[in-house]
């Protein structure tokens, strides 16, 4: 089964894209300019700022198929074989294990406050509030 991007991921590319224009707009405009140190407190300001952009909201990703998880994180990349994988978690983070016992956190998948509210209720055993 194929499936397209998720409406999430969409929202994180397109804001991540957004951040970059606002970074390079004023970045660019300085760039020409010749009054003192502004070119090079644009270029430092860009060199500091862009990489953690793309690191934090294009980079991060999560795809899986019949074979194995591919697990994109702002440093790394993993993939992991299904056989390999021994069980999931989420919490204020979503986390995978692995046979040997490492755990990776999957930065892409967003984690809901009002689904972690429900399931502590729910395990606490008290009552729906609907």
């Amino acid at each position: 089964m194929t499936r397209g991007p998720q409406p999430v991921a969409v929202a994180g590319i397109a804001t991540g894209g957004v951040s970059l224009a606002v970074v390079l707009r004023p970045g660019i405009d300085a760039l020409p300019s010749t009054q003192g140190g502004m070119l090079w407190k644009a270029l430092a300001g860009m060199l500091l700022v862009i990489p953690l952009l793309i690191a934090f909201t294009l980079r991060p990703a999560v795809c899986a198929n019949d074979h194995r998880l591919r697990i994109r994180n702002p440093v790394r990349a993993i993939t992991l074989p299904w056989g390999a994988v021994s069980g999931l978690r989420a919490g204020h983070l979503n986390e995978v294990f692995d046979q040997i016992g490492s755990e990776y956190q999957l930065w892409a998948i967003p984690v809901s406050a009002r689904g972690l509210r429900r399931a502590g209720r729910e395990r606490a055993g008290w009552p729906s509030p609907r």
